[in-house]
């Protein structure tokens, strides 16, 4: 046909859309991590390559922290309506637990090309930020 559209854009170019980091985002603030791992397995069963997911939700805390200051926020390179999710789901999560999101994600990004097992890697690495608010309130008391 001749009519363009989102969703048929990212099928055939095959790029992971945005909903799948918001879900991922939530699930972890959630701290359910089934969910988090079913998702992840959704989206490696579409084809998608796993350190690409990585780099890929690396990005998304990295805007969520540049939504925490309205000033920032038109450093987002995304349209308006997700511009408007990212400014959202940062007023959602707390700028330490996405700082820690980032430390992780970034050490897995380090340790990809290495791992032996590398969906284990991710799904550990899934886990832990689900796990983040209560590592950071056991660190607080």
């Amino acid at each position: 046909g001749r009519n363009i559209t989102y969703q048929s854009v990212i099928d055939n170019l095959n790029l992971l859309d945005y909903d799948y980091y918001f879900r991922i985002v939530d699930f972890a603030q959630k701290e359910d991590i089934p969910n988090c791992l079913l998702l992840f397995n959704e989206i490696m069963e579409k084809g998608f390559d796993a350190h690409n997911f990585i780099v890929g939700l690396s990005s998304h805390y990295r805007n969520l922290l540049v939504c925490k200051d309205v000033r920032t926020a038109n450093l987002l390179e995304v349209g308006e309506s997700a511009e408007n999710r990212y400014v959202q789901q940062a007023k959602e999560v707390d700028s330490p637990t996405i700082l820690r999101a980032l430390g992780v994600l970034s050490k897995t990004d380090v340790e990809f090309k290495q791992s032996k097992n590398q969906r284990l890697l991710v799904e550990f690495t899934l886990m832990q930020l689900c796990s983040l608010r209560q590592e950071l309130e056991k660190k607080n008391a």
